[in-house]
């Protein structure tokens, strides 16, 4: 990681010779050869790039929540714009209404209702998530169960009451933060926690914090980056990125 970071193309190539692995995340989700590219080490970066590809004997990365659940992020793809486009295409979301998700209670035999997050495919759902939607949508990773999962806000499109007519589920309602969090199996409840932290801080800000211009998303939902070519988080090493760790929604301006 620091040599990626650094820049230090000998060295990166020393220990890929040595069996490094190039898809090792950060903390905060960041693989080697973002690393690499946010501060501006392009050589470095394509490098770790065609090592990743080459290397198919290397497992997806898994992020194992702190609140239960594994998820597969596939940080290292959030900058490819075509395989973020191909996910959506055959992707299932996660409807967030002022950053809390949409669920549906069902009864199963003699079981008590039980409470999941409402998954649905692009396709019905096709007049909220256009197929090439890469501004409004936050890519969250790969489910157990094979679903390359996002999240989308449709808090703009729909009040409360309109969502079951909306989403074609009569029992769809919108989850209250405690103790409705507490009802979803470990699994739903990291994703939703994942969703809602993103979800919030892109809410938060929506204004650059050093000039005041608004910003736009980047890297399929977790960066945001000033619109204004002026300031100062556009000239040397910079992003605003959403830490990824589940602890809080800071900012990180790295200049």
């Amino acid at each position: 990681m620091w040599a990626a970071k650094g820049g230090h193309l000998d060295t990166v190539k020393l220990l890929q010779e040595h069996g490094a692995n190039p898809r090792l995340l950060t903390p905060s989700g960041l693989s080697p050869g973002e690393l690499a590219l946010l501060w501006r080490h392009g050589e470095c970066a394509a490098y770790i790039e065609n090592c990743d590809r080459s290397n198919t004997a290397v497992d997806d990365v898994t992020l194992v929540t702190s609140i239960g659940g594994s998820l597969s992020r596939h940080a290292d793809k959030r900058l490819d714009k075509d395989w973020i486009r191909e996910k959506i295409r055959d992707g299932h979301f996660l409807m967030m209404h002022r950053s809390l998700p949409v669920v549906f209670r069902r009864k199963s035999g003699t079981k008590k209702r039980s409470t999941n997050l409402l998954l649905k495919p692009r396709t019905e759902i096709s007049g909220l998530v256009k197929e090439d939607d890469q501004e409004n949508v936050i890519f969250l990773g790969r489910r157990e169960d094979g679903k390359y999962t996002f999240a989308v806000d449709i808090s703009d499109v729909s009040t409360e009451a309109d969502i079951p007519r909306i989403l074609d589920c009569p029992e769809a309602e919108i989850l209250s933060l405690y103790p409705g969090f507490f009802k979803l199996d470990p699994e739903d409840r990291a994703l939703a926690g994942f969703a809602r932290s993103l979800m919030d801080w892109h809410f938060r800000y929506k204004f650059c914090p050093t000039c005041g211009s608004r910003t736009k998303t980047k890297a399929a939902g977790h960066k945001r980056v000033c619109l204004n070519d002026q300031c100062a988080t556009n000239r040397g090493t910079q992003t605003i990125s959403c830490d990824g760790t589940l602890k809080d929604t800071s900012v990180y301006v790295l200049t």
